[in-house]
């Protein structure tokens, strides 16, 4: 979507070109709106750039343990957890919209058109600022911000794991031998 609206718009709001292959009424603020050859060239590419990077942070949105990210960015920790935060919670403002929708459903009412749909701005909203409270106290909980690290202790090896190290050894030693 975001992609398609900066194919559409683009050429309205750039003047750029002297192949004019529309043009329009003049706009006080804007001007003339002429949609040009080179317009319409500038917002494919931007169009396509837009898209290929969307593409590009897919891969990291779905499949990255962001867990991991903050525990491996040392010195961004804040700025790491924020994008963490942010992109975990995507899917979850998806899903509320979509229970919303399933409810007003379930109440005969369709939503359509901008208005029905922006009518479930407010309802998100007020759900993600509830969930990010939650959070926030959830963070100062376990201490989030105070000075020094703290750590889970780690348990110590038990003999199975011992044992499975030496069998991971062997395994890995007779494989490199034959």
């Amino acid at each position: 979507m975001p992609t398609l609206t900066i194919l559409v718009v683009t050429p309205f709001v750039e003047s750029l070109g002297f192949h004019v292959w529309w043009s329009g009424p003049v706009v006080p603020v804007l001007g003339q709106l002429d949609v040009t050859r080179e317009e319409v060239g500038a917002a494919v590419t931007q169009a396509l750039r837009f898209a290929a990077v969307m593409l590009a942070f897919l891969p990291y949105a779905l499949l990255l343990d962001h867990d991991r990210l903050v525990g491996g960015a040392g010195f961004l920790r804040r700025s790491a957890l924020a994008v963490a935060l942010a992109t975990r919670l995507v899917p979850t403002l998806e899903r509320d919209a979509a229970g919303l929708v399933e409810g007003l459903r379930g109440r005969g009412i369709e939503p359509s058109g901008r208005r029905g749909w922006a009518r479930l701005v407010s309802p998100l909203v007020a759900g993600s600022l509830e969930r990010g409270l939650n959070l926030a106290e959830a963070m100062e909980a376990r201490g989030y911000g105070r000075p020094g690290r703290t750590r889970m202790p780690r348990p110590p090896w038990s003999r199975v794991d011992r044992a499975a190290l030496a069998v991971a050894v062997a395994l890995v030693v007779g494989a490199a031998w034959l």
